[in-house]
């Protein structure tokens, strides 16, 4: 089992910098392409 964590202040795509939410977009779309639960958080707590 692998688990890769990377919280954020926020989880509104809007209040975030393009750059950032970007990255959740292309991670969330390859981790979906390998059946994979995805999820944003704003604390490791959340995990």
């Amino acid at each position: 089992m692998y688990l890769v964590i990377k919280t954020k202040a926020n989880k509104d795509f809007l209040k975030l910098r393009t750059s950032e939410a970007d990255k959740i977009r292309c991670g969330f779309r390859h981790f979906e392409t390998l059946n994979v639960d995805y999820n944003v958080v704003t604390s490791v707590g959340e995990v």
